[in-house]
């Protein structure tokens, strides 16, 4: 897997939106404004060409 572009937003007073996108799948990171929450998600494409997600929040 190669990284071939990232990009990120910060939002004020504090939060993030964010990318990390892959050779083969793309990762990616929001919070939410004024609370403890965090959202993750990377997806990736298997070699059947399925394409899977794993998400978690927090």
């Amino acid at each position: 897997m190669e990284i071939l572009h990232t990009h990120f937003h910060s939002f004020l007073p504090h939060g993030v939106t964010g990318a990390i996108i892959l050779s083969t799948s793309h990762f990616s990171i929001q919070t939410v404004a004024g609370t403890p929450l965090c959202s993750f998600r990377f997806i990736y494409v298997r070699k059947s060409g399925i394409m899977a997600s794993i998400r978690r929040a927090s």
